[in-house]
């Protein structure tokens, strides 16, 4: 789940978190992780709740290949 404390955000920032907690549930295709529900926590956290990738998110699988210096597989990325 993700949370986003409105509270220490602009008014930009808050307006992007809003629209990315509308936006992403109604959004279906195999490269973006499913959202499952979205709501507003006591007026001040926006929380979203998306699916589980079992392979793990795109920043882990990249820090992960820094690590022993080798360069991502872009095929392996789009498959999972």
């Amino acid at each position: 789940m993700k949370k986003v404390r409105l509270a220490r955000q602009s008014e930009a920032q808050r307006k992007a978190s809003f629209n990315e907690m509308q936006l992403v549930p109604t959004l279906s295709h195999p490269f973006i992780v499913n959202c499952h529900d979205a709501w507003v926590e006591r007026g001040h956290t926006i929380c979203i709740v998306y699916g589980y990738c079992e392979s793990g998110d795109l920043a882990s699988y990249l820090r992960q290949r820094a690590k022993v210096r080798k360069r991502p597989r872009w095929d392996f990325i789009q498959t999972q």
